[in-house]
């Protein structure tokens, strides 16, 4: 019974002197027409006149292929199988230089064809344009460090850093490092010295002249303001307060009364 024809098998049923009734289902497997099991079981004894249930093949279930899969997103692509029923999605992803990431670069099936619904449909990614090898730019100025990213095609953003052993606006490293591959287009940033940074001692209360002299040696300048840069009365504050964190050779702004 099983794998013959309806027709076939009715034929033999009723020679047999049994009741033949079936039903239709959907089968990738068995042929459009063909029987895909019997109810009672093949080799079965059962009473004349009694009624044998077919289950015939319709052949396989089939869906339409929707339009633009490729040029989706993959997201996109995959509701839009699973909207006509094509659940078995298998996606594998490849650099492409002319294709965004994660638009669909390529289908296994052809938009407005017919497939079996339990076809697996195979999907191509991007994942955008190849990787690009960071340059070494340390110890380049900012600026020469930001033509050479750009010319790779990367965007920069930059951030300072007190750095004692790099000259201030020297770059000392960048972020992703040297070497490191990166997507074109994406942000690298360099760190920039701000050199050797300390702290502001505390003058106040000091003579103008001691004020001087100990900012001198911490490695700052001064310039007086108020009465004392007529009459050299002593330091009231400083500007930046004391404590605050300044690169060395930068200037302090002192105030007298």
């Amino acid at each position: 019974m099983v794998g013959v024809t309806e027709a076939q098998a009715e034929e033999a049923l009723t020679e047999a002197g049994l009741t033949p009734s079936s039903v239709e289902q959907h089968d990738s497997d068995v042929p459009e027409g063909e029987v895909i099991s019997v109810a009672p079981d093949e080799g079965r004894r059962t009473l004349r006149d009694e009624p044998v249930r077919m289950v015939v093949s319709l052949g396989p279930e089939l869906a339409e292929v929707p339009s633009g899969l490729v040029g989706m997103t993959e997201e996109e692509a995959r509701a839009a199988l699973r909207g006509v029923g094509l659940v078995d999605v298998e996606v594998s992803r490849e650099y492409s230089a002319d294709v965004v990431r994660n638009q669909v670069i390529w289908a296994s099936v052809r938009e407005g064809g017919s497939v079996p619904t339990d076809e697996t449909v195979r999907l191509t990614v991007s994942d955008g344009a190849p990787p690009v090898t960071v340059p070494d730019v340390t110890g380049l100025s900012a600026d020469d460090a930001t033509d050479t990213l750009a010319a790779q095609g990367f965007d920069v953003a930059r951030e300072d850093k007190s750095d004692k052993k790099v000259e201030a606006g020297a770059v000392i490293r960048t972020k992703p490092d040297a070497g490191k591959g990166a997507e074109q287009g994406s942000t690298v940033t360099i760190v920039v010295s701000r050199g050797e940074e300390g702290t502001v001692p505390d003058v106040a209360g000091l003579s103008v002249e001691d004020a001087q002299a100990l900012l001198d040696e911490a490695g700052y300048t001064s310039v007086v303001r108020g009465f004392g840069e007529l009459f050299g009365e002593g330091v009231q504050e400083t500007e930046p307060a004391a404590g605050e964190k300044l690169k060395k050779g930068e200037e302090v702004t002192l105030w007298t009364w």
